[in-house]
C-alpha cells in the first residue's frame, strides 16, 4: 500500500498564463521519448489532427516547467494519429514512461490553489483553433493515468481531467468538483477522475507500460462546433493534496463534418475500441473529375490492428449530395469514389457501421473529410491538321466545352512557321467562332491557336498545323492585232492575270512565233509588250507567267497574227483538187473533184489584197465566191490568204485559202480552203479538217497549176 507522506492543503494560488501566439508549431525534442519542457507550441502540434487548424497555444495555468510535454515514442495506446501525442501530469511528464516498480511516483510541483481550495498542481492548457465552414464536430483521443489506483479510489483525492470549449469555469470545493462546461465526461456525467465509475472503471491493464498503477481505457470526447475561432482548454490537476501524480495522455484532435451531430458528435467521453482515419483529409479537386476517399479502420490494442470485413459508410454533403458503402479489405481499408460536377466545398464522412442498422448511431467510430471543387478551366481542340490552297478558303473545324457550363469566349490566331514569304497574311472568317475558315495570301507551313477564356480560369490554348499550297497563276486573254500588220511595223501585246497568293510575285516570257523571245514585266496582274516582225507569217503569240514558287500558266492569243509584206509577189492558180471524205461536215462521205480558181495580190499603197476567189464541190452542192480578202502572206514557195465570201449565193462566211508552189520548192502544188460560218464559226467546208490555220497545205492537186509570183 502507498502510504502519503505529504498532503498540505495550500489556497489561493496564483494562475501563470503562458500564451502562445505563434503558429509555426515545434516539434518534441530529437531523441527525447519524452519531452517535458511544457512548450506549448510543441504540444498543440503533436496533438493536432485531421482538420485541426491550430492558431497558436499556451497555458492558463502551469503548474511547473517539466509537468507537460509531448511524447515521440509510442507508450500505452499512443500515439492514436501521427507520431506523437501530448502529455498533462500533475508531476513530471518524464516520468510517465519510468517502470512502475516504486511504491508511488510523486513529484511535488508546489502548485496552489487555482479554482477552489482542493485543488493543486494546476495545468490548464489552451490551444487556440480556426474551425472551417464544413465542420460541426470537434473530438480527440485521450486516457487518464494515475498513481491514486486503487487505494484512494472514493476517497477527496480525487485527481481529475476536464476539457472545455470557449470557457474555463471549473472548480473545487471540498471533494467536489464543479465543471459546468466539461465536455470529457462520462456515463454518470462525472469528470473523469480516480474515481470515475462511468466509463469501465480504472485498471492496473489499462496502465501497462507506464510508470502509473491504474488507468481509465482509450476514451474518445467529442463537442458540437461551429465556424469561426475556438479555444480548447484542457485542464488536468491533484485534488485534496500534491502528491501521487496523475497524467492524460491526449492525441488526434480533430476538426470536422459528421451528417448528424445530435447523434454523432454527442458531448461526453466513451470508450474507443476502434479508430477509423480518412484520407485525404483535405484536398482540391478539378470539377469534372473523380474523388476516392479511403478509410482504414483499426482496432486499438489488437495485433494486427487492421480490422476487416467491416461495414464503412460513406456519406459527402455540400456541393454534392452523394453516399455509398463498402467493406474493409484484409487492410482493413474501404474506399468511396464520385465525380465532382459542381464548384464548392463538400464535408465527407465515413463511419462503422458496428450494428450494421446502415445508418451512424451514437458511439460508432467516425472520421471526416474535406473536399474543395475548384471551377475547371475550359478544354478546346482546334482540330487539324489542315491544308487548302493559297487564295482559298480552309475550313476550320474546332470544338471546347467547360465542364461547369461557363459561357465560353474564342479566338483564333495565326503565325508563319516556314516557307512564307514576308508580307504574307491570312484572314479568318470569323476569329471568335469556332467553326470558321482562313484564307492565306502565300504558300507555306503556319501554325493556328485557338484560345479559349471561361472568364474564371486562365485561358487555354492549343495549337494545329496548317498547311497552304501554291496556286499557279491564271492568264486572261492575251491581246494582240486582229488585222494584219505590215513587216517592220512594231505590233503590241496587252495581257492580264490574276493569282490568289495575293503575296506572290511574278515573271513573264513571250514566244513570239517567229523564234524570237521575250521577258517584259509582270506586275500587278498585267503585261504589256512590243514586237516588230522582220518576216511575213503568221504567227501564232504565247504569254507564260510565273510565280515566285515556280508555278507557270501558259496561254497564247486566240488569233494568229497576220504579217504581211506588200512587196513579196502575189499568188495565182487553178485546177482540180480530189477532196478527200470529211472534208464536208453537211456529209461527211462526200469525196470528189473540187474546182478551184483564184488570184490574190496588193496593189501599190494597199493595206488589203485584191483578187476573186472560186471554189466549187459538186458532191456536196458546194459553191464559194470570194467577196473581199483581208491579208495576203507570201513566203517563200507558200501563200495563205484571208477573207470572206459567199456560199451559193449567201453571205456570211469566211474563208483561208493556203498553198505551195512546187516549182519553188519541187514536188507537187497544193491547195487547201477552209470555209466557215461567220457568226458560229462552224465550219462548212475544210479539205485538211482539223489543221491549224497556218498549217501548210497538203492536198495536192490533180490537174492545173499554183504560181506565186515574186
Amino acid at each position: 500500500m502507498k502510504r502519503r507522506w505529504a498532503r498540505g492543503l495550500v489556497a489561493g494560488a496564483g494562475v501563470l498564463a503562458l500564451t502562445g501566439t505563434s503558429t509555426l508549431l515545434m516539434a518534441a525534442p530529437a531523441g527525447a521519448a519524452i519531452g517535458n519542457d511544457s512548450n506549448a507550441n510543441a504540444m498543440a502540434s503533436a496533438l493536432a489532427g485531421p482538420g485541426a487548424d491550430v492558431l497558436g497555444a499556451g497555458f492558463e495555468s502551469l503548474a511547473g516547467a517539466v509537468a507537460n510535454g509531448v511524447g515521440d515514442s509510442p507508450l500505452s495506446n499512443f500515439p492514436t494519429n501521427g507520431s506523437t501525442f501530448t502529455i498533462l501530469t500533475s508531476g513530471d511528464a518524464a516520468s510517465a514512461d519510468d517502470p512502475n516498480t516504486e511504491g508511488s511516483k510523486t513529484t511535488d510541483l508546489a502548485g496552489g490553489n487555482v479554482r477552489g481550495n482542493t485543488d493543486f498542481d494546476v495545468s490548464v492548457f489552451t490551444v487556440d483553433l480556426q474551425v472551417p465552414e464544413t465542420a460541426n464536430c470537434l473530438s480527440f483521443d485521450f486516457q487518464f493515468y494515475s498513481e491514486e489506483y486503487p487505494e484512494w479510489v472514493g476517497s477527496a483525492f480525487n485527481d481529475a481531467f476536464i476539457a472545455e470549449l470557449d470557457n474555463s469555469d471549473w472548480t473545487t470545493s471540498g471533494s467536489e468538483i464543479n465543471a459546468p462546461n466539461n465536455f470529457a465526461f462520462d456515463a454518470d456525467n462525472d469528470v473523469v477522475s480516480v474515481n470515475a465509475v462511468g466509463l469501465g472503471g480504472f485498471s492496473a491493464e489499462n496502465a501497462a507500460g507506464t510508470t502509473y498503477d491504474g488507468a481509465t481505457p482509450l476514451l474518445s470526447a467529442a463537442k458540437q462546433v461551429t465556424p469561426g475561432t475556438h479555444t480548447l482548454y484542457l485542464s488536468i490537476f491533484d485534488q485534496g493534496d500534491r502528491i501521487l501524480d496523475s497524467a492524460t495522455f491526449v492525441d488526434n484532435l480533430r476538426v470536422g463534418f459528421v451528417p448528424d451531430p445530435e447523434t454523432q458528435c454527442k458531448s461526453g467521453a466513451q470508450p474507443k475500441p476502434y479508430q477509423l482515419d480518412l484520407t485525404p483529409v483535405e484536398t482540391t479537386l478539378d470539377t469534372g473529375t473523380d474523388h476516392t476517399v479511403t478509410a482504414t479502420l483499426t482496432e486499438i490494442g489488437a495485433e494486427p490492428p487492421a480490422v476487416s470485413g467491416a461495414s464503412i459508410l460513406f456519406q459527402a454533403s455540400g456541393a454534392h449530395a452523394v453516399q455509398g458503402s463498402d467493406t474493409t479489405d484484409t487492410a482493413g481499408q474501404a474506399t468511396f469514389t464520385y465525380t465532382g460536377t459542381t464548384v464548392g466545398v463538400d464535408s465527407i464522412s465515413a463511419c462503422y457501421d458496428v450494428d450494421g442498422n446502415g445508418t451512424c448511431d451514437a458511439g460508432e467510430p467516425f472520421a471526416s473529410a474535406k473536399a474543395t471543387w475548384k471551377n475547371t478551366p475550359p478544354v478546346n481542340d482546334p482540330g487539324g491538321p489542315y491544308s487548302g490552297a493559297e487564295g482559298s478558303a480552309v475550313a476550320l473545324d474546332a470544338t471546347a466545352s467547360d465542364v461547369n457550363g461557363d459561357p465560353l469566349t474564342h479566338k483564333w490566331t495565326y503565325e508563319p512557321v516556314s516557307g512564307v514569304d514576308t508580307g504574307a497574311v491570312c484572314s479568318f472568317e470569323d476569329d471568335s467562332a469556332l467553326e470558321t475558315a482562313i484564307t492565306c495570301t502565300d504558300d507555306g507551313e503556319y501554325r493556328l491557336t485557338l484560345t479559349t477564356d471561361d472568364g474564371v480560369n486562365a485561358p487555354v490554348s492549343n495549337t494545329a498545323d496548317l498547311t497552304v499550297t501554291n496556286v499557279a497563276p491564271a492568264i486572261g486573254e492575251v491581246s494582240t492585232p486582229v488585222d494584219p500588220v505590215a513587216v517592220g511595223t512594231p505590233l503590241s501585246l496587252e495581257a492580264g492575270y490574276t493569282d490568289p497568293g495575293a503575296n506572290d510575285t511574278h515573271t513573264a516570257s513571250i514566244d513570239w512565233g517567229d523564234g524570237s523571245m521575250s521577258e517584259p514585266t509582270a506586275a500587278a496582274g498585267q503585261v504589256d509588250a512590243s514586237h516588230t516582225y522582220t518576216a511575213a507569217g503568221i504567227y501564232t503569240i504565247c504569254l507564260t507567267v510565273t510565280d515566285d514558287d515556280g508555278a507557270s500558266d501558259e496561254k497564247c492569243s486566240p488569233n494568229y497574227v497576220v504579217v504581211y509584206d506588200p512587196s513579196a509577189g502575189f499568188v495565182t492558180g487553178g485546177g482540180w483538187i480530189d477532196v478527200p471524205e470529211g472534208s464536208y461536215p453537211a456529209d461527211p462521205s462526200a469525196s470528189g473533184p473540187g474546182r478551184f480558181g483564184f488570184v490574190s495580190k496588193y496593189q501599190k499603197g494597199a493595206t488589203a489584197p485584191k483578187g476573186q476567189t472560186e471554189f466549187q464541190f459538186k458532191t456536196g452542192s458546194l459553191n464559194f465566191h470570194s467577196m473581199s480578202y483581208d491579208w495576203l502572206v507570201v513566203s517563200g514557195n507558200k501563200a495563205i490568204y484571208k477573207g470572206t465570201g459567199t456560199v451559193n449565193g449567201e453571205d456570211g462566211y469566211g474563208f483561208l485559202v493556203s498553198v505551195v508552189d512546187a516549182d519553188k520548192s519541187g514536188g507537187d502544188d497544193t491547195y487547201r480552203i477552209k470555209v466557215w460560218d461567220a457568226d458560229s464559226d462552224t465550219v462548212v467546208f475544210d479539205n485538211q479538217p482539223g489543221a491549224a490555220d497556218d498549217t501548210a497545205a497538203t492536198t495536192a492537186i490533180s490537174h492545173g497549176s499554183i504560181v506565186i509570183h515574186s
